[in-house]
């Protein structure tokens, strides 16, 4: 008897089929025979033991803004100390998951309540502003074992999967395309939030030349106020015609009631390497990495679309390098032809560009089908929007 019990004990902490979540890029194994429920982001899986008493949750975090992973310990700890006071960390290790960073905490304890608490959380970082977490709950005399069974899963993980043939076929079809002369300029956009306005931003575009050839040069200013603070956000950068070097500096500014911080990030991108320099509020470092090809800083791809929006119907897509990241996106754009519209009282012939960003966000873009100017972006079905006004309507 007692050993078909640790047979069946060592049977229910073996690990299952791959689960692939192509949507946020990762596979992973689950525990043979405990309950998976698909639950909506930023939790995506939960997994419950055949027995009870026992749950497994993984979350995918994607930030605005980086966040070290010493801050999410930090926070950590500063929040037990605050709701479980008689608490010790029995476990805090450093970890790789998928070839990435990793942190493994494991805490019991009695909270204010005066009730046993048991956390075994994870953390691993693909990149400041992306991150899985995996964490276990359980009563005290099962940490051990939930534990051991935590770290088989995250042993499991895969983290970037293969790009689709789809979407590389996207990619390739990317037209070279030169830029319309009504792209230089100064523009005004307000930025809403349904139907209250959240701030203003800025953009110009003008002629330029980097490292002696040709180029475009841009900056842009966004403000923004929320209910609990505001951001502030400014970009500076140029791009050689060809796209074969780009470069930006950007500097994030937030005041909310944790406090006054600021990021900064100056990075380029020539021949297949990027290499960035970044002062996370404080907190320095460098970064050099390989990308693939048709990858484009942020804000130059935000130029691109509205370039390739001048120039008739196309499916294509290309790979986007976000501040603070150290891996390239892939967007898909499906763009139609410009067609006759009014817009502000103003006749104009308008392109519409759907796209898809990191198979997950559906991002609607307007474009001057001549000037390849942004006239509308708007996501999450008309909840965000940005438009284009004059000066005094962006900052009244």
């Amino acid at each position: 008897m007692f050993v078909l019990l640790c047979l069946a004990l060592l049977q229910a902490d073996d690990l299952g089929a791959v689960k692939t979540i192509e949507e946020y890029d990762f596979s992973i194994r689950t525990p043979e025979g405990w309950k998976a429920i698909a639950v909506a982001a930023p939790a995506l899986i939960k997994l419950f033991a055949p027995e009870g008493g026992a749950s497994i949750t993984l979350r995918h975090v994607d930030g605005k803004w980086p966040v070290p992973m010493k801050t999410f310990v930090e926070d950590l700890k500063a929040y037990l100390v605050k709701e479980v006071p008689e608490h010790k960390l029995t476990t805090d290790e450093e970890l790789k998951v998928g070839g990435y960073p990793a942190r493994l905490i494991v805490v019991q304890g009695r909270g204010k309540d005066g009730k046993d608490v048991v956390m075994i959380k994870s953390l691993v970082a693909r990149s400041l502003r992306e991150f899985y977490m995996v964490d276990g709950t359980c009563g005290a005399k099962d940490v051990d074992r939930v534990t051991a069974l935590l770290r088989k899963v995250l042993d499991s993980m895969k983290i970037g999967l293969d790009v689709p043939k789809a979407e590389a076929d996207a990619v390739r079809a990317l037209p070279v395309a030169a830029a319309p002369a009504g792209l230089v300029g100064e523009r005004w956009y307000k930025v809403l939030l349904r139907d209250r306005k959240l701030g203003w931003q800025r953009s110009v575009v003008r002629e330029d030349k980097l490292d002696g050839a040709p180029a475009w040069a841009f900056e842009s200013e966004q403000q923004l106020a929320y209910d609990d603070g505001r951001t502030v956000h400014r970009t500076t950068g140029a791009f050689t015609a060809d796209g074969a070097v780009q470069r930006c500096e950007h500097e994030l500014q937030i005041d909310d009631p944790k406090g006054k911080r600021v990021y900064r990030e100056s990075i380029t991108l020539r021949a297949g390497e990027a290499s960035a320099v970044r002062d996370i509020n404080g907190t320095k470092g460098e970064a050099r990495f390989r990308v693939p090809d048709r990858t484009f800083l942020a804000e130059v791809a935000d130029l691109l679309r509205g370039i390739v929006a001048t120039k008739g119907k196309a499916a294509c897509g290309l790979r986007v390098l976000e501040p603070f990241r150290d891996e390239p996106l892939i967007e898909i754009m499906e763009v139609g032809a410009a067609e006759a519209a009014k817009v502000n009282g103003e006749d104009r012939d308008i392109a519409t560009v759907l796209v898809k960003f990191a198979r997950r966000q559906q991002l609607q873009y307007l474009y001057d089908g001549k000037s390849g100017s942004l006239v509308r972006l708007t996501s999450g079905g008309s909840v965000f929007q940005v438009l284009a006004c004059t000066r005094d309507e962006a900052q009244k």
